[in-house]
């Protein structure tokens, strides 16, 4: 089972207010003064069109992002965290602002940097928790969509305006875990096999084959499709694609298999002013009543 969340952590009122003012969902409450405000890859595009540099060690961490925490900081401390975990392994990184510079971070690892940050955010363990990550109940959503669900409770309590916004899941066929399974368990296999005529080149193996499924896992998932008033937000691992709505001048079912951001070939058709994209989100039907809905109508 996987985990995949990115977002900012820190003050209750002070996310709010950064919500209010960037017309965003409402973070969840962590603490009884900390709260989590869960941020995609979309909204962070959303946020910050131009987003600047990444830094290395972190996926989503620009430059653009870092000067936000930074005038958030001069406030309260803030931190910003990631997690990206399948099957048990994977990392998670942590960054930690204060009165307008860097405390703490840039820093990943397995375990460790968000317990680190949390703990500079005043959070404190107790004899039965694990740590501070799973004191506050990170473990509780496993990913992003799951936190901003969570989050429409305190949307109810506190309305403000904001753009209506469709996530649409790809579709999985049956026989595509298989194939992207295979190269991984045939590693492995072989991996484990040669572990009798030689330890170390079967560790090795064994080695490869995890690099191996992760790679895999990072290109593959997640695979989403994002639906606004203004354009569609195609999400497949590390392809990332963003169609405005006024460039599309139709959509239909289609199979064609050409690769694609899609995990079926059940699949839809984008038609744009030039050229089309191919996508494959569970809903279908629901998927393309509501690009029609959008579109203007020759």
């Amino acid at each position: 089972m996987g985990h995949q969340i990115s977002g900012i952590v820190g003050d209750s009122s002070l996310l709010e207010k950064f919500s209010l003012s960037n017309k965003i969902h409402f973070p969840v409450a962590i603490s009884p003064t900390l709260s989590f405000l869960a941020l995609s890859d979309t909204h962070l595009d959303d946020l910050f069109p131009d987003q600047g540099e990444f830094d290395p060690q972190m996926t989503y961490l620009s430059t653009a992002l870092e000067d936000t925490l930074t005038d958030l900081s001069e406030a309260s401390t803030v931190a910003y965290i990631e997690t990206e975990y399948f099957g048990g392994l994977g990392v998670q990184g942590a960054v930690v602002f204060e009165g307008g510079k860097y405390v703490y971070g840039p820093t990943t690892a397995s375990t460790g940097p968000i317990s680190h940050a949390l703990r500079l955010l005043g959070v404190r363990k107790g004899p039965t928790a694990i740590d501070e990550f799973d004191l506050v109940g990170f473990g509780r959503y496993r990913n992003n969509d799951e936190w901003i669900a969570a989050a429409q409770n305190a949307a109810l309590a506190h309305p403000h305006p904001q753009s209506p916004v469709t996530v649409y899941p790809s579709r999985i066929d049956w026989w595509i875990p298989v194939v992207l399974t295979i190269p991984p368990l045939l590693d492995l296999g072989i991996g484990i096999f040669l572990l009798s005529i030689s330890k170390q080149l079967g560790l090795v193996v064994i080695a490869v084959g995890v690099v191996i499924g992760a790679l895999i896992t990072a290109l593959v998932f997640p695979c989403r499709y994002t639906v606004t008033d203004t354009e569609v937000l195609i999400r497949c691992g590390l392809i990332r694609q963003r169609i405005p709505i006024r460039d599309i001048v139709g959509v239909s079912p289609s199979s064609n298999p050409l690769s694609a951001p899609a995990l079926s070939l059940q699949r839809v058709r984008i038609d744009l002013a030039q050229g089309y994209r191919l996508v494959s989100p569970a809903d279908r039907e629901g998927f393309i009543r509501e690009i029609e809905s959008k579109t203007p109508k020759n």
